[in-house]
């Protein structure tokens, strides 16, 4: 999102914050090039070898985090000529460039998500060893893990992750289950994907996922996409808790959509959601198909 815009990226592509016409890319197949490229106006002026990329996101317009094959976490900071939005150093010829400043290890198996929040200073990351890894983004250490199956493997790897600015609660997602947790990775609310109707195990039952955040709304709203493109609305509650026992809080299903199938011949499925985004009070959605819509909420 840059502004009040969204701009949709195909996988393997992010646009830098306030820079529409610059983006990095990465190759997204495991036997491709291990290498980032930064590009301006479609030309590539940088290209880094060895970084292994798999997965990135930014912290803010300065700082860039990714995840890689090699099982590591990078941060990298974003340098402009002059010293200008966000970095410190000499550019050269370039109006802009990334350099590496720490390279962070815990996981056993390649990172698949990352994302990073420059508010609570926390990035979190994905792994198919089946964790989720909180990390420290000022002082770039590891604080701890959330596990979704010390199995490993398709199955538990974390590959979907957000991070709710205003309250610092992570959401989390395998295969296997949706997780809520605080900033100290302490669970909420937990989700098994495996009971739900529209399970199957040949796809992933989510796809993507994105909190709402409002300060002033007294009830968190998570939306999750789903592969048969559905769109789901829920908050977690513990109203469920029988009385005189230990407050047990559980994910609470406000409102679910549908998008719609492609007008054509024959019977299509409807497609996959990619992507979640709210701006204010409005949904943003993307589809594997490349389209992006936007929902008007309800109060």
């Amino acid at each position: 999102m840059i502004g009040e815009k969204i701009l949709p990226c195909p996988p393997g592509i992010l646009y830098l914050p306030s820079h529409p016409h610059e983006y990095i890319s990465w190759t997204t197949t495991r036997t491709g090039a291990k290498e980032i490229r930064l590009s301006i106006d479609h030309k590539v002026i940088q290209v880094i070898e060895g970084s292994f990329c798999s997965c990135a996101a930014f912290a803010d317009e300065g700082c860039l985090v990714t995840g890689s094959s090699d099982w590591m976490v990078r941060i990298w900071r974003v340098v402009r000529r002059g010293g200008g939005g966000g970095g410190v150093g000499v550019v050269g010829n370039m109006p802009v460039k990334i350099e590496p400043v720490h390279v962070m290890r815990i996981h056993t198996d390649e990172v698949v998500s990352v994302a990073a929040c420059r508010a609570w200073s926390v990035i979190v990351s994905g792994s198919r060893d089946g964790s989720a890894a909180v990390w420290d983004l000022n002082r770039a250490v590891y604080v701890r893990s959330i596990w979704h199956s010390k199995k490993g493997g398709e199955m538990s790897a974390v590959s979907l992750i957000d991070i709710n600015e205003s309250t610092g609660y992570i959401a989390t997602c395998s295969r296997l289950k949706l997780c809520l947790h605080t900033i100290n990775a302490r669970p909420i609310a937990v989700l098994d994907l495996t009971k739900l109707a529209n399970h199957n195990a040949l796809y992933p039952t989510i796809t993507s996922l994105a909190f709402h955040e409002r300060e002033y709304s007294y009830l968190g709203v998570l939306a999750t996409g789903g592969s048969d493109g559905s769109i789901t609305l829920r908050t977690w509650s513990a109203d469920g808790t029988p009385q005189g026992e230990k407050a047990c809080w559980e994910f609470v299903t406000l409102r679910s959509m549908k998008v719609r199938a492609p007008v054509g011949r024959g019977i299509s499925p409807p497609p996959a959601v990619t992507a979640l985004k709210f701006l204010g009070e409005s949904l943003c959605h993307g589809e594997e198909t490349g389209k992006s819509f936007v929902w008007s909420l309800p109060d």
